[in-house]
């Protein structure tokens, strides 16, 4: 589930921010990346945290929901704001 997660993050405005979310491939999962995507796009990164995106995620079948958190912690840890 963790290859099928993909968003983009740009810094444009100075600061950080997510501009795309997706769950590639998976068709079934349609609803779930759209209530992801609704909550992170335009949101700086700083701002984001797995509880934030937690309420996106009800719902959500466990495997998806525990690669969609997976990837807002490694983001955050990849750029310094875990």
């Amino acid at each position: 589930m963790d290859d099928k997660i993909r968003y983009s993050l740009a810094d444009r405005s100075g600061e950080l921010r997510f501009e795309d979310f997706d769950i590639a491939d998976a068709p079934q999962f349609a609803s779930t990346a759209e209530a992801v995507r609704a909550h992170l796009v335009g949101r700086p990164l700083r701002e984001v945290t797995p509880a934030s995106v937690a309420p996106a995620l009800d719902g959500a079948p466990p495997e998806c929901r525990r690669a969609v958190l997976r990837a807002v912690r490694e983001a955050r840890e990849m750029f310094g704001h875990a």
